[in-house]
């Protein structure tokens, strides 16, 4: 199959090194096939230097629990329930960490995944998974 992208050196750039397929390369490097493509195509399409370079990090965005905010997710979960309610739901807790100010909004798919990372730790508790 003819490739899409094709990597032209230097001179100088070929006495650096030997002309390798995909698969000679990746294995050469220790990485899969589809990684030297990828990597090709990089340099084909960004230059040599960005091909080489790590991609940087894509930035998820600030997580709206910092550690203490979660051991304090953590003890309401594990507190007595609401007046009149016989266990914490999802969107109970979402709506108490709301009206303690502890965050702005908070859903409780986001509740569920805090609590799903410390599973263990509220295994001994009365904790219902459902919204």
């Amino acid at each position: 199959m003819r490739k899409r992208y094709v990597v032209k050196l230097t001179p100088e750039e070929r006495e650096q090194g030997s002309k390798l397929y995909d698969k000679a390369a990746a294995e050469r490097t220790g990485f899969t096939r589809c990684t030297a493509e990828q990597i090709r195509e990089r340099c084909v399409s960004e230059g040599l230097t960005a091909a080489l370079e790590r991609k940087p990090r894509r930035d998820r965005g600030k997580r709206k629990l910092d550690g203490e905010a979660k051991a304090r997710l953590l003890s309401i979960a594990c507190s007595h329930p609401p007046t009149g309610r016989a266990r914490w739901t999802l969107q109970r807790l979402a709506n108490q960490l709301v009206s303690l100010n502890i965050v702005d909004t908070f859903s409780h798919e986001s509740v569920r995944q805090v609590l799903k990372k410390r599973h263990q730790t509220l295994a001994k508790t009365d904790v219902v998974y459902s919204a």
